[in-house]
């Protein structure tokens, strides 16, 4: 089935590069949990998105979050098969290759690569604004957002330079510090009846449809709601990543669907929970706008998305309550394992980030030596280089003033730039946004793409009328009307819906157009690298 060239390959190689393979059976379940677990940043997930998701639903916020984990479930069912059968670092882009054919395969490669990229500048300004105020609140130095954020990057680079082995330990002390500490709070709540008693309305769906605003399914054209629904989505990316570590997992075909169920039902049941208890800690209050009212100090009876976030501290939700329910020096726990729950997804987004362009340097598609590994530590450092460069070359455009808007002048004030607010509301915002904004409509190609593949006449061995065919397009219609809130509500989430923002469905567009292009321009005078896509399968993991 492998119709590249492998370790053998026949240019010439340096020491240093060693080869073009990955790390072989370097991680068990645990250590693939933690690189994907770890990207979706179950603290900073909870503490920027359950504030969002509130604005957008109030009380029937947890309830959106066990729906996104059943719509989830679903799309997995297609995908987990398909990763049984393509084990490779190409992960989505594969898989669509394999279904759709070259041509979209490394469109969706591109656009992919593309956004995995740009969560990385965009996660580590969210890092480096939460190791601002932190440390500024905690010890006393303010130290400017931007030294934090270079220095991160640095951090970032040095440790996926080494073996993939030292990235998972990082990321898992760090996973495990963070759960512990939602399940600390939240079972304070539970056990002290919360502010008014344990109310189960917001488990209700039918909350979703009842909210004070309008119907998230009713009102689409740009409600609160909206956002509210699609928050909780957002919550799970990174998770999907776990096929692009197929080469370096011990017997991938069991282990990935082992990871991504795992994933998937962990993260949902922390999800709920905790935004269960978040809410019962604030009251818990009929009002579907009463916990962000609450907080915010903002009339219930008004429209909660223009009103907006005062201070830009949307993170901070969790701080007022965590003080009241288990004191002082848990709300300085919050603040400090915020940072390094941030960190943690950073590193596992550039993790995802350089596999994806190692993937694509190996198959000939971007140029062969970001295809190389490390002869010792066996990992895509060359591609990590690049991805470092990028995060500094994207961080500076937002630190010097070039790239942003007129947040800083209008919202920020005298301080203009160095106002760690730019790397939470632009960086943090914009740049995640835009690369979610590509990465669910390439869940919904992907399993379209793995009907398309199992419905071919070679393919029949694993096919199933419900695994293979039923749930993946009701997988894809879920995650589809996930996107289609995100879009509409952009003004809502982002507070805009100009400059970059308003450009985000076309960047997306065109950062897959550019890929099609490259293709056909492969196909008439580079065949051989036309071949290539999608194509580079690891046999040598693909055990029963």
């Amino acid at each position: 089935m492998s119709e590249v060239r492998d370790g053998a390959e026949t240019a010439d190689r340096s020491a240093l590069t060693g080869s073009v393979e990955l790390a072989r059976n370097a991680l068990g379940l645990p250590q693939m949990l933690f690189l994907i677990v770890a990207g979706a940043a179950p603290l900073a997930a909870m503490m920027f998105n359950d504030s969002v998701a509130i604005r957008g639903v109030g009380i029937a916020a947890p309830a959106a979050f066990w729906v996104a984990m059943v719509a989830i479930a679903i799309f997995l069912i297609g995908y987990v098969e398909m990763a049984r059968r393509v084990t490779t670092a190409g992960g989505f882009y594969a898989f669509i290759s394999h279904g759709f054919g070259r041509v979209v395969g490394l469109g969706a490669a591109i656009a992919i690569a593309g956004a995995y990229a740009v969560f990385v500048p965009g996660i580590n300004g969210q890092t480096a604004y939460f190791a601002n105020t932190t440390v500024a609140s905690l010890i006393g130095p303010d130290i400017d957002w931007r030294i934090y954020a270079f220095a991160l990057i640095l951090i970032t680079f040095t440790i996926t330079y080494f073996h993939v082995d030292v990235v998972a330990k990082v990321l898992g002390i760090f996973l495990i510090a963070e759960v512990v500490l939602l399940m600390l709070f939240s079972l304070a709540v539970l056990v002290q009846g919360g502010a008014n008693g344990i109310s189960f309305a917001p488990l209700d769906p039918t909350n979703l449809i009842n909210s004070r605003s309008g119907s998230a399914f009713a009102s689409l054209g740009g409600a609160a709601a909206g956002i509210g629904v699609f928050a909780a989505f957002w919550s799970w990316v990174g998770f999907e990543t776990a096929p692009n570590y197929a080469e370096e997992a011990r017997n991938p075909r069991k282990m990935i669907a082992y990871a991504l169920y795992s994933a998937c039902f962990g993260l949902g049941l922390v999800y709920t929970f905790v935004t269960w208890m978040l809410v019962n800690s604030y009251g818990g209050q009929k009002s579907t706008y009463g916990v962000a009212a609450t907080y915010y100090g903002i009339d219930p009876q008004k429209n909660m998305a223009a009103a907006g976030y005062p201070h830009g501290d949307t993170g901070n939700v969790f701080y007022p309550v965590a003080k009241s329910f288990l004191g002082f020096a848990v709300t300085d726990l919050f603040k400090i394992l915020i940072v390094t729950s941030s960190f943690a997804a950073c590193l596992a987004f550039w993790g995802a980030a350089n596999r994806y362009l190692f993937a694509m340097g190996r198959e000939g598609i971007l140029p062969r030596v970001l295809g190389r590994t490390h002869s010792v530590h066996k990992s895509p450092f060359i591609a990590t280089g690049l991805v470092a460069i990028f995060a500094c070359v994207v961080t500076g455009l937002f630190a010097t003033g070039v790239a942003g808007g007129d947040y800083e002048r209008t919202v920020l004030g005298d301080r203009g730039t160095s106002n760690p607010l730019i790397g939470i509301s632009e960086l943090a915002t914009w740049l995640p946004f835009q690369g979610v904004l590509i990465i669910l409509p390439a869940m919904v190609v992907s399993s379209l793409a793995i009907v398309a593949y199992f419905l071919r006449a070679e393919n029949t061995e694993g096919r199933h009328w419900l695994k293979t065919i039923l749930a993946p397009i009701v997988g894809a219609a879920l995650v589809a009307f996930a996107v289609y809130l995100m879009v509409q509500n952009r003004a809502e989430l982002t507070g805009s819906t100009k400059g970059f923002v308003g450009a985000t469905p076309w960047i997306a567009l065109g950062l897959f157009v550019l890929g099609v292009l490259l293709a056909v321009a492969y196909y008439y005078l580079a065949r051989d690298r036309y071949d290539a896509v999608g194509r580079f399968v690891n046999e040598q993991n693909k055990e029963a």
